[in-house]
């Protein structure tokens, strides 16, 4: 993959068009862009572009689940089958490693499990397993708030939840998890 050097200025209109916690400055260039089947701002040349343009939408993006309908149980890989991919792919980083780089190496483990509908792209841009696994991720670091109740058997958290923003680490309980269920 292609690696582009961008300034101070341009990083920042770049975090200002992004949503926390799930948009990389890629995906952001592809919704602005226009790619993935997503209707996309105009973005004015670079003589006529404001210090930080205003965000603008000239379509409004449809939402996806309305026209799609609601998800069919089986169609979607489930979240737990996520734990050990995720748990795996950290021990393999050594314990911890950036969100981005875990999420790519569960998409290598599980390659062989993600069917077509995990591969769609949802309304906000990301595609549906890479979305699956940090919700994955976040009941993997707060198994108390687990919304499908997969989690249940779990009191301690398998991944740390102090790890710091952008970064997953697993935990002594993630380790023995992993042993006991690999």
């Amino acid at each position: 993959m292609p690696t582009i050097r961008i300034d101070d200025e341009v990083f920042a209109v770049l975090q200002k068009r992004a949503q926390a916690f799930v948009d990389s400055p890629n995906d952001v260039l592809r919704r602005d862009y226009g790619l993935n089947g997503h209707a996309g701002r105009v973005i004015p040349a670079v003589q006529d572009a404001p210090r930080f343009p205003t965000r603008q939408r000239l379509h409004a993006v449809p939402n996806r689940r309305r026209v799609m309908g609601p998800i069919l149980r089986g169609e979607k890989t489930p979240e737990s089958e996520y734990v050990i991919p995720i748990l795996q792919a950290l021990v393999d980083a050594g314990g911890r490693g950036r969100r981005r780089d875990i999420v790519d190496r569960v998409g290598l483990i599980m390659k062989g499990r993600l069917n077509a509908y995990d591969h769609r792209t949802l309304s906000g841009g990301q595609i549906r397993w890479r979305n699956t696994a940090e919700w994955c991720r976040n009941a993997m670091v707060h198994p108390e708030n687990d919304r499908a109740g997969w989690m249940a058997t779990v009191t301690t958290p398998l991944l740390n939840p102090d790890s710091g923003h952008g970064w997953w680490e697993i935990t002594d309980a993630g380790r023995e998890y992993l042993k006991s269920n690999n």
